[in-house]
């Protein structure tokens, strides 16, 4: 991404047998989904305000409830609005295993996968501070 120099990719991961509870399988994966969607955008957007960076995010904007685009509207927040990683045609599954070492599963067929992720790429301008970023994912889980 142009204006920035560095970048991390960041997982969360659940395995989907903390979810047996739910018989519903394909309820049990929306919510594991919504649970790691949630924390995963807490800790990109928290990523960006302290290194001024800008985050490609696991699906869709979640800034606004409701979205105003998803009904033909001008965003309400196009400064706080944030692409998926998808969106940028890169091969998240493909960065995943390369840099990451897993696979992505899918919910296919009303099969659970093992376990279910969601990732986000954020760019920024300053030296990458593995430790630094390991204290803000630790306080965002802290206070999730």
């Amino acid at each position: 991404m142009d204006g920035y120099n560095e970048a991390a990719l960041i997982s969360f991961s659940v395995n989907m047998n903390s979810y047996v509870e739910i018989k519903n399988k394909y309820t049990a994966m929306k919510a594991a989904n919504v649970t790691l969607k949630n924390l995963i955008e807490k800790v990109a957007r928290k990523v960006e305000m302290e290194t001024k960076g800008y985050a490609l995010l696991s699906g869709s904007c979640r800034y606004c409830r409701p979205c105003a685009c998803k009904t033909n509207q001008k965003c309400k927040h196009p400064d706080k609005m944030r692409y998926s990683i998808e969106a940028t045609y890169l091969n998240v599954q493909a960065l995943c295993e390369e840099l990451l070492g897993f696979e992505l599963l899918w919910y296919e067929k009303k099969i659970l996968p093992k376990y279910t992720s969601t990732v986000s790429l954020i760019f920024f301008n300053e030296n990458f501070v593995k430790e630094a970023m390991m204290e803000i994912i630790k306080d965002v889980i802290e206070n999730y």
